[in-house]
C-alpha cells in the first residue's frame, strides 16, 4: 500500500484530491493538512511514501518545503502541485529535492504520476514544460565553452 500525504491551502483541492485518490485501493491517506506546518508534521509521523504539495502553502515557498520535507522524511518523493510553471520555481523545487511537478488541474495525470514518482521516476506533468520553458532563452542553456560538433551529431 502506497502512504500518501495531501497539503494545500485549499479545502477544495484537499477534499478533490482525497476523492480521487479514495478510490484506489492501493493508496492510504495518511494525512491531510493545510500548511507547511501540517506537511512536516506529517513527514516526521507518518513517514509517507508520497507527498502531493501546493506550490502555494504559507509559512514557507515551495522550494523551502521541499527542502524541509526531503531532511525530514529522506524516503518521501513530493510531487509539487501548481498553478502555474514559473521555470525558476520549477527548477528549484526539482535541485531541492521534488521528484514530481504537476499541474493542479490535471486530474487525469495524478494517479500515473504517482506511479511513476513512487516506482523511482521523476515527473514533469504535460503542460508543465511548454508553460515554464517555452519562452526559457536558448542562449542561457548553452555552454560558455564552444565544442565542435558534426553535422550528424547536431541533427
Amino acid at each position: 500500500m502506497i502512504q500518501i500525504m495531501v497539503v494545500t491551502g485549499h479545502e477544495e483541492d484537499r477534499a478533490r484530491l482525497a476523492g480521487i485518490l479514495y478510490q484506489w485501493p492501493e493508496f492510504a491517506i495518511s494525512g491531510l493538512g493545510r500548511d507547511a506546518y501540517d506537511a512536516l508534521t506529517f513527514a516526521r509521523l507518518f513517514r509517507p511514501d508520497i507527498a502531493l504539495v501546493d506550490e502555494d502553502l504559507p509559512i514557507l515557498d515551495c522550494s523551502e518545503i521541499v527542502s524541509a520535507l526531503k531532511r525530514r522524511s529522506p524516503d518521501t518523493r513530493v510531487i509539487v502541485l501548481a498553478n502555474s510553471c514559473d521555470s525558476r520555481a520549477v527548477l528549484k523545487a526539482i535541485a531541492n529535492g521534488a521528484a514530481g511537478y504537476l499541474l493542479k488541474d490535471r486530474d487525469t495525470e495524478i494517479i500515473p504520476g504517482i506511479n511513476s514518482v513512487y516506482t523511482g521516476r521523476a515527473l514533469i506533468g504535460s503542460e508543465v514544460i511548454p508553460r515554464a520553458f517555452g519562452d526559457f532563452p536558448l542562449g542561457q542553456m548553452r555552454p560558455r565553452q564552444r565544442v565542435k560538433i558534426t553535422r550528424k551529431e547536431l541533427e
